[in-house]
């Protein structure tokens, strides 16, 4: 059977799709599973072993406006898919799955048109989006593992120098969204103290967040911190956190990376919670939050501003709380090994 899977939002949200994949290979082995992304996230959708072909869909771009969505129609349909699965939500993607033919079309019923679907899934917003991205195969399978989780193998993970250490942390300062962002300061209070302690410390991120990764440096005051914000790929990126023991990041890309790489993560949670399905596993993450915080949530993924002007959620975040918690992951690690 040839399967494909569309998903064209943020590259945190395709590499949580890929347990969708990682289940249908184990419920159905044989099936040829190609996924339909964004053309800044594909190189990293390539190292998932469950995915056998990537097509990258420049939708904002090259396969913009109607001619754009008809070609890449075309496209898929010299391919001949027997079944798509739709995880994402735009009259874009829906005109897409009207255009493309295929036996099967499994979506959610949040989709603009559900009239182009064979089978229509209730969207349920309290699961896991592992577990969500998973549901799109009930119509169809039986015996589902809902706890399936994405996987992606990097090739030469990359371990920084710069310091002998046994231990390294991953700071991932950046996000899409402001709100989301914990701050310069106590990312590199965060790293200062770690350093003090003999960890190895990498920054990672966009060239957008080169601002932050310079800032943090100055402040940090250390040389052996290794700052690679803006100097790597997303695969070169995966490769730092497939070499790491833990990550700390916001809500954001880094951390479900490291879901899908088995490395732990450190998650600050603040517009958004983690009753929102973005939560690492428990057994491969921890979220630091703001407990009991009338304002939360004001975002279902984050905002420029925070309406209330105070952005409480993120500040009262303590870096001691922090550093507490990677500490405990670190000796725990360290005791296990």
């Amino acid at each position: 059977m040839k399967v494909l899977v569309i998903e064209t939002a943020f590259p945190g949200d395709v590499v949580l799709s890929l347990a969708l994949a990682e289940e249908l290979k184990r419920l159905d082995p044989d099936t040829s599973i190609t996924f339909l992304v964004r053309p800044d996230v594909a190189d990293l959708i390539r190292c998932a072993p469950s995915v056998d072909h990537v097509i990258a869909f420049d939708k904002h771009g090259t396969d913009s406006g109607m001619r754009g969505l008809e070609r890449m129609a075309e496209q898929l349909n010299r391919e001949a898919f027997d079944t798509l699965f739709s995880l994402h939500e735009s009259e874009r993607t829906s005109r897409l799955i009207e255009l493309v033919i295929a036996k099967s079309k499994v979506g959610f019923d949040s989709l603009h048109t559900v009239a182009s679907l064979t089978h229509v899934v209730k969207d349920t917003k309290s699961r896991s989006r592992t577990a969500r991205a998973i549901s799109l195969l009930e119509p169809l399978y039986s015996n589902i593992n809902y706890s399936t989780l994405p996987k992606l193998v990097v090739p030469n993970p990359k371990v920084p120098t710069g310091m002998n250490s046994d231990s390294t942390v991953v700071l991932a300062p950046g996000s899409v969204w402001p709100t989301k962002k914990w701050g310069v300061l106590k990312f590199a209070e965060l790293a200062r103290a770690l350093v003090a302690r003999g960890v190895k410390v990498v920054l990672i991120g966009t060239l957008a967040d080169t601002v932050a990764g310079e800032k943090i440096l100055g402040i940090a005051q250390s040389d052996v911190v290794t700052n690679l914000i803006g100097k790597t790929s997303l695969v070169e990126a995966a490769s730092v956190i497939a070499s790491a023991d833990v990550v700390v990041a916001n809500d954001s890309a880094p951390t479900h990376i490291a879901t899908a790489l088995g490395t732990k993560s450190v998650v600050l949670f603040g517009p958004t919670l983690p009753s929102f399905g973005f939560a690492p596993p428990v057994e491969l993450g921890i979220v630091v939050e703001v407990l009991d915080l009338w304002c939360r949530p004001c975002s279902p993924h984050g905002s420029d501003e925070c309406p209330i002007h105070t952005h409480e959620c993120m500040t009262s975040i303590r870096v001691k709380q922090v550093y507490d918690t990677v500490i405990e992951i670190l000796l725990a690690r360290s005791l296990a090994a």
